[in-house]
């Protein structure tokens, strides 16, 4: 009897068996291998029969886990394929393993009889092929047997490195997964195991690397990782010692012959002394990493497999190491101290690294949870965390350079990029960047990248020359890298020699002989550069090899013909070279060539063959040269007389005078400084010296002035020194840099040659150089500030403990400052000079950076985001740079001394304010609290709702400027709310302090005023918190110090310098608005910045609170019309019969609706009323058939018949016609009417402005009878616009009658545009002011508050959230009201948009946080709710952050929003309600520079926008594809922007004397809109906007020309 259990069993069994045989089946139909075996389907179908019994004998063959081993595979396949065959003479599994490594690696032997053997080896490798399928389809994956590639569909779909694809088809090909199975059973190895354990942890981290966004190529990793150790296999038997030193050879070799290089690179790359290489991309830590953590140990001859953690690793491979000593320990420290960055970098991007303990499910990127990164909040890190995450940030961005530099398109890029470079900085940075990373070029990319240096020897500027050519010598000296690691005994190393000579005398030709197009000046140029070249080549060559190199250079030395400018270049370059690295030859060969050339030419020529001969030959030229010398300078004796002084002074500043003369000048000057005359005259030569450098127009002269000087500061007199820095530095002015870029240097030393007084005058002076922004001036500022804190051991004189370490903290302050700096260019250089000259520094002990890097390491990180958004190539470049040099800093002082020591702060001040701007009045409370003893970090604060402030992100930048140059001052993170009336916030502030005092430095007006102070207190309440109170106010500051507070922590009353306490936002404002100096307000860099980006004109300090309107507006009903009776008066002047109006108008089917204007006392100013009719009532009403037919017709609905309309336009209400229609007409939408017709009861009713309102929206004549004009729409569908220009012009202008024509005329062309598009059709348009009217009616009445500010501040218990453009900017009455600022961003192709957060605002899910930090019930409020797409975006969030929804107010609802709401459990109230609607637009969106939709800017540029008209975009929602309506409408919009913005540019020119350009619309527009003009363009800042509309008028014109043209075609 067979149990139930036994049964499922063999049904498992004959199911996998059926699988089996499926894969057998499919590996034998494999096309490669039947075209390869000459087999037909049909043949290979003859034997399913055999593949089915083979199927079914293997299944019972598998082990314990249900893995068939290959002698288990060849037994079966024998028995039925292969039965009494003759077999190979060493076995079948040793036959095709000695066959397939000899594919791989020919240098070891194949069977004798592997060409007999070839179709039964195939075979049985094709049924193993189909075995070990069925395996990776059936059996728990196990990371230690499979091995998971990608598939080529994958790389292709991720754009991976198509290299991938060929590796896979080697795999196939040669059956390398069948070969290191057989491996496994005929080996006492498991090589298999090792690589694919490796391949999964490697793959494990890639994918989720992968999805954080970092730039691994997966297809890169999985190849190197499938093939690193594949080397093992290629070792022979007398190797089998050196296995794990020589297996990387063999990799490389096995991998390159195929065809494999950059997979070659990776994988044959991956000891752990690699990684003392400093760049490594992503794919080489990933691959060295994965190594790390797998290692096998031997049980029973048996290799098993080990996966390790990091930390476990490290003891395992210590114990491996061979001749491990001190000296190798601490190298292997420092290796594994790179790997554990790699890995914490890792973690916080949210990559899980502990191996899954089921690893089954783990094996494709689709099965790995996305990982989510660890949230950073730099100000709060801990001072360890702040190092790592400095680290992070290097290794981060080194990642990203490697990706780019790995992929052929983008480092062709760059290079294109650093040749366009206009301004030699950023050319400077791209060399600097090649330079980093030349070593990890291919020789493709060093090709690029030599010809590229080799076009900037003629660059203008001889840094940049100098800097390329050292370069080449670099590149050149190491094209091809020395194979560092072990070679077998019988393979030479590579011949890299012969190819790097040939490249250094290719371009050594190039560098000495110019092309002949080349001007003059430029050959001049390049042949200059030979030295640098030739220094670097000689000083980066392998040294045992450096005797080619000379072999080179002695036929330049050798050779007869050769010009005078020829000998002087080869001069100059044999006076770069160190003698010591020269061969015997070189020096003869030099000693007779200076020996020819010595009195053969000009005196010049011998000046520097002198030189020559002193540089090699000094020791034996018994004064020959100095005697020489002074002979062609016409010196009379050893010293200099006054006269010979004073003539070389004369001479060298003589244009004609020849560099080498000058030189020679210099020479003796500085040797008569020790003599009686030089002393009396040293001032005259320092100066002089300095006169050199700054106006001398050889670069060798004013860098050898610049030595000889710096030799003479010591003996200078402190007035002295103070006289020629007072020379040098009025130098730094000068226009030409190439003349002022050498001077920072000379003025930093000398700078610490001064007393203590005149050395902070000069700083004061370098700090004015960098706030007045000018980026030359800022530029030199910065470099002499790194110079003196480079140099700072230079300086002697005695001072007061703790003076100079202030200064110090000041210049380092400067530095900071500069980072911080909102201009790209004044920042790369602050930041290149605290990597280069402060962490880079050779000057500057370990112990003076460390004492540097604790001073600034974590306001780094908190600037870094500010500077670092990298909007441009070259800003991620130039911080790849300086994080590199911090990065090499911390990882050596780490390993070499020991951990940072950071000064503990056990007290933390936080100081809330809404900062708009922050004053050097915040910035005295602050710098005073934390001399005080305490961090002080500085909030934002957002719930200050009544100002209108500027956007979060201005300010924050605006605080990070500010408070840069200043230690212990930082920047509270915006992800965190704090708003002090919430107790569950204040937990929080506290708990993000453990073990710290937490202070509230807060004003005392807060404290006197505020109501979260009179509340009752409570845990975590703010009266609990210890205070630090401030007076606002200087003379209430007497009053306030002795007033008892509310507050149980302690007091601590702070008294500031009266200047400080009287800084207020609002006389900055004003001093703005007129233009003036605020540098005495704020900070200079700040006053830039706002004037810059034109901050703050105009602008009101607290939001404009939206009032009811003066106009009441009455229901749509029948019993209204009582409020007429008083108008018979009136009615009867204006022609009106008021009888039968009244009796019209009291009919019980007529309704009505009446406006009321006047504050005080209200009258009726304008009336409508309507009645309802039916079909079969419509010829008794207009007594002719054809109207009655035409309404028929057009009807599709309800009919409203408007018998009265009467709006009195004496009333000092605009547009009082339209706002009565609009309410009529949405009166009767609200009621499901279908159709109007206006046909009113009394001819009067046909005023010329009544009639001009009704076409404006749409009405159109219905009757054929002039006398009776009959006028009717179809209310079905209806346009909507929202009249809202005048919301975004700012006061005064917006005040101006012109100006307010001006919106009124276009407003009006626009209605007529759609009326003639739309003829018939309703086009309502709503004044804003009457739409926000009503929203303030429903809010008031929902909250409980009047309509009219309440003068004891009651407010209501709701939140008031607008959440569009429309109300973003206002506050509700009485009501505390803050904005959820979103914005739509169109992708750039137009195709479709997403919702975020508004430019320079807070994330939403952060502004959401702060909604919630209100603690309050919330009523989102807008203009129109239709589709819902930003309520489709918010409210998830909102939920997430569980706000209390009460209610969403609109001004207009749609049928389709209210179902959408209703469907989402959301109340909603509208103001108007319309069931459907054609098409909606906001006025202000059509017009450029006054609105329109943002674009997404992925690379963090200038904000840009579309307006969907021409020229910008054919795609139009108006026009959709009706080429003429969308030119119509695009000209309407255009036309009707530029007579606006004429009309704006001439009342701003006719009130404040200035022409409104681009730059200054921010001062009469809020939030003024960019039309994107197309990549890499930019306004022309100082045109006048209405010029751009023209432009794009005529652009629009020339484009409808076209499309007439393709339409007749």
């Amino acid at each position: 009897m067979i149990s139930s259990r036994e049964r499922a069993f063999m049904l498992f069994s004959e199911n996998n068996a059926d699988i089996l045989y499926n894969e057998i089946t499919g590996a034998y139909l494999d096309r490669g291998y039947m075209h390869g075996e000459g087999l037909t389907k049909d043949q290979v179908n003859r034997s399913r029969d055999l593949f089915k019994a083979m199927a079914y004998d293997l299944i019972d063959r598998g082990d314990e886990t249900g893995r068939i081993h290959t002698p288990e595979i060849l037994a079966v396949w024998k028995n039925h394929l292969h039965p009494d065959g003759p077999e190979p003479e060493d076995g079948w599994l040793q036959h095709c393993y000695m066959f397939l490594r000899n594919q791989l690696f020919p240098h070891l032997p194949k069977p004798a009889d592997a060409d007999a053997f070839r179709q039964q080896r195939n075979n049985l490798l094709q049924l193993m092929r189909g075995v070990f399928i069925y395996e990776q389809k059936t059996l728990p994956f196990d990371p230690t047997k499979d091995l998971r590639l990608l598939s080529d569909v994958q790389i292709a779909a991720g754009h991976f490195n198509p290299e991938y694809t060929k590796m896979h088809k080697l795999i196939r090909n040669k059956y390398i997964y069948e070969f290191m199975r057989i491996g496994i059973d005929i080996t006492p190895y498991n090589t298999l195991g090792h690589i694919s354990g490796v391949h999964y942890v490697a793959m494990y981290m890639a994918y989720q690397l992968h999805q954080v966004g970092m730039p691994v190529d997966l297809g890169i990793i999985s190849g190197a990782a499938a093939m690193h150790d594949i080397g093992k296999y290629g070792c022979r038997p007398f190797e089998e010692q050196r296995v794990p030193y020589l297996h990387y050879y063999y990799t490389n070799y096995c991998l390159s012959r195929n065809a494999l290089p950059t997979i070659a690179h990776i994988a044959a790359n991956h000891s752990t002394w690699d990684l003392e290489l400093e760049n490594l991309s992503v794919e080489s830590l990933l691959l060295i990493y994965a190594d790390f953590r797998v290692k096998s140990t031997r049980v029973k001859d048996k290799e098993v497999i080990h996966f390790y953690s990091l930390k476990e690793a490290f003891d395992v491979i210590l114990n491996k190491l061979d001749n491990v000593d001190a000296a190798k320990r601490h190298r292997y420290v420092k290796v594994y101290a790179k790997l554990k960055d790699f890995e914490d970098l890792m973690i916080e991007n949210g990559v899980s690294v502990d191996i899954p303990k089921d690893a089954t499910a783990h094996f494709d990127e689709q099965c790995i949870q996305k990982p989510i990164p660890l949230r950073l909040r730099p100000a709060l890190l801990r001072n360890d965390e702040v190092v790592q995450e400095l680290k992070f940030r290097a290794i981060g961005h080194n990642i990203r350079v490697m990706s780019r530099f790995s992929n052929p398109e983008q480092f062709a890029s760059l290079i294109e990029s650093a040749r366009s470079c206009q301004r030699w900085k950023d050319t400077r940075t791209y060399i600097t960047l090649l330079g980093e990373y030349s070593t990890y070029m291919s020789e493709d990319q060093k090709n690029l990248t030599l010809n590229f240096l080799y076009e900037m020897l003629a660059h203008q500027a001889s840094d940049i020359r100098e800097q390329a050519a050292a370069l080449m010598g670099r590149i050149v000296a190491n094209y091809r890298e020395e194979y560092k690691k072990e070679l077998p005994k019988d393979v030479p190393s590579p011949n890299i020699t012969s190819t790097n000579i040939y490249q250094f005398e290719t371009f050594l030709v190039k560098i000495l002989n110019p092309d002949y197009k080349v001007t003059d000046h430029h050959r001049k140029w390049i042949t200059s550069c030979a030295d640098f070249y030739v220094e670097a080549a000689l000083n980066n060559c392998n040294p045992a090899r450096r005797h080619f190199y000379f072999d080179v250079l002695e036929k330049y030395y050798d050779s007869d013909d050769v010009s005078e400018a020829r000998i002087v270049v080869l001069m100059i370059t044999a006076l770069r070279i160190n003698p010591a690295w020269c061969p015997d030859s070189f020096i003869q060969t030099i000693r007779f060539f200076s020996k020819n050339m010595l009195g053969s030419f000009s005196q010049d020529v011998d000046l520097i063959t002198l030189d020559v001969m002193d540089h090699y030959f000094g020791d034996t030229m018994d004064n020959f040269t100095d005697i020489r010398r002074r002979n062609i300078l016409g010196l009379s004796g050893e010293t200099l007389t006054d006269k010979e002084l004073s003539t070389m002074f004369l001479d060298n500043l003589k244009t004609r005078t020849s560099w080498n003369r000058k030189m020679a000048n210099v020479r003796y000057m500085l040797e008569s400084v020790h003599t009686e005359m030089g002393q009396a005259r040293i001032l005259q030569i320092a100066i002089h010296l300095a006169n050199l450098i700054k106006n001398s127009e050889t670069v060798t002269v004013r860098r050898y002035a610049a030595q000889v000087l710096f030799q003479i500061l010591p003996d200078l007199t402190s007035d002295q020194a103070n006289e020629l820095m007072i020379e040098v530095f009025n130098g730094l002015e000068i226009e030409d840099y190439q003349f002022s870029r050498s001077l920072p240097k000379v003025l930093g030393v000398i700078t610490l040659y001064l007393p203590p007084k005149e050395l902070d005058e000069v700083i004061d002076e370098l700090e004015k150089m960098l706030n007045n922004g000018v980026e030359r001036s800022a530029c030199a500022a910065l470099q002499t500030i790194a110079v003196i804190l480079e140099e700072c051991s230079i300086y002697k004189f005695k001072e007061k403990d703790g003076v100079m370490e202030a200064r110090t903290s000041r210049l380092l302050g400067l530095l900071m400052k500069g980072f911080a700096y909102y201009r790209a260019p004044i920042s790369q250089e602050a930041f290149r000079m605290i990597g280069e000259r402060i962490f880079h520094s050779e000057k500057l002990t370990p112990e003076q950076k460390h004492d540097l890097a604790v001073r600034c390491f974590k306001r780094l990180v908190t600037i870094i985001p500010f500077s670092a958004k990298e909007r441009e190539d070259l800003q991620f470049y130039n911080n790849s740079a300086g994080l590199l040099n911090i990065y090499r800093f911390i990882s050596e002082y780490q390993t070499e001394v020991g951990d940072f020591h950071f000064p503990e702060t056990k007290k933390i001040a936080f100081f809330p304010g809404t900062f708009d701007p922050f004053s050097l009045g915040h910035k005295a409370i602050a710098t005073t609290i934390r001399n005080m003893g305490y961090q002080v970090y500085l909030a934002i604060d957002e719930f200050s709702w009544s100002k209108k402030t500027l956007p979060h992100m201005l300010r924050e930048e605006i605080l990070t400027m500010s408070i840069a140059d200043e230690e212990n001052l930082y920047v509270f993170p915006d992800d965190i709310s704090v708003n002090i009336a919430n107790p569950k916030d204040l937990a929080e502030l506290r708990s993000l302090f453990p073990n710290q005092e937490v202070y509230i430095a807060m004003g005392s007006d807060v404290v006197n005023n505020a109501s979260c102070y009179r509340l009752e207190p409570c845990e975590n309440s703010i009266h609990s918190f210890n205070h630090i109170v401030f007076a606002r106010d200087a003379k209430n500051m007497e009053a306030e110090t002795g007033e008892a507070y509310p507050i149980t922590g302690e007091v601590i009353h702070l008294k500031l310098k009266k200047y400080y306490e009287d800084i207020s936002s609002t006389k900055i404002r004003d001093n703005i608005d007129m233009g003036r100096d605020i540098s005495n307000l704020l900070d200079p860099i700040v006053q830039n910045y706002i004037y810059d980006h034109n901050l703050y004109s105009r602008e009101p300090a607290y939001k404009h609170v939206l009032q009811a309107q003066d106009l009441k507006i009455s229901d749509y009903k029948h019993d209204n019309y009582a409020a007429i009776a008083n108008m018979r008066e009136e009615l009867s002047g204006r022609g009106y019969a008021f009888d039968a109006l009244w009796n019209y108008l009291s009919h019980e089917d007529t309704q009505t609706l009446y406006v009321e204007s006047g504050h005080k006392n209200r009258k009726v100013s304008a009336f409508a009323a309507a009645r309802r009719f039916e079909t079969h009532d419509l010829l008794t009403e207009f007594q002719d058939p054809k109207i009655t037919a035409t309404i028929r017709n057009q009807a599709h609905g309800g009919i409203a018949v408007i018998g009265a309309f009467y709006a009195n336009a004496n009333r000092s209400v605009s547009n009082l016609n339209q706002i009565l229609l609009t309410e009529l007409l949405t009166g009767l939408l609200a009621k499901d009417y279908a159709y109007a017709v206006y046909h009113p009861i009394d001819p009067s009713g046909y005023s010329g402005a009544t009639i001009e309102a009704l076409r404006r929206q749409g009405f159109v004549n219905i009757s054929d009878t002039a006398a009776h004009p009959v006028y009717a729409v179809d209310l079905t569908d209806p346009i909507v616009i929202f009249r809202d220009v005048e919301t975004v012009i700012k006061a005064p202008l917006n005040k101006i009658p012109k100006v307010q024509k001006a919106i009124d005329d276009a407003h009006n062309r626009l209605l007529n545009t759609f009326t003639q598009m739309f003829p018939g059709k309703l086009v309502i348009s709503f004044n804003t002011s009457a739409v926000y009217s009503k929203i303030v009616d429903l809010v008031a009445l929902d909250n409980g508050v009047s309509t009219v500010p309440d003068p004891t501040q009651k407010r209501g218990p709701y939140l008031a959230v607008p959440f569009g453009k429309a109300l973003s900017d206002v506050a509700v009455p009485n009501t505390v009201t803050k904005a959820l600022h979103t914005e739509k961003y169109f992708r750039n192709d137009l195709s479709g948009f997403t919702v975020g957060a508004s430019e320079n605002y807070p994330s939403l899910k952060n502004q959401a946080r702060m909604l919630k930090s209100f603690n309050r019930p919330v009523i989102l409020i807008d203009d129109l709710l239709h589709k819902g797409q930003r309520m489709n975006n918010i409210d998830p969030i909102l939920r997430t952050q569980n706000i209390d929804v009460h209610k969403i107010i609109v001004g207009l609802l749609t049928g389709n929003a209210r179902d959408t709401m209703s469907v989402r459990g959301r109340e909603v109230e509208s103001a108007y309600f319309i069931p459907t609607i054609s098409m909606w637009l906001n006025e202000r969106d059509c017009y450029p520079f006054i609105g329109g939709d943002s674009i997404e800017r992925t690379d963090g540029s200038a904000s840009r926008s579309v307006n969907f008209i021409l020229p910008y975009t054919s795609f139009n929602f108006v026009g959709g594809k009706n080429l003429e309506h969308i030119y119509k409408y695009s000209m309407t919009c255009l036309e009707n922007a530029r007579d606006i913005l004429q009309v704006l540019e001439q009342e701003y020119q006719a009130t404040f004397g200035k022409k409104l350009t681009i730059r200054r619309l921010g001062a009469i527009i809020s939030n003024p809109r960019m039309p994107v003009l197309g990549a890499d363009l930019e306004y022309d800042e100082h045109l006048s906007p209405s010029q751009y509309v023209e432009s794009d008028i005529r652009k629009a014109q020339r484009l409808s020309l076209y499309r007439e043209c393709e339409l007749e075609e």
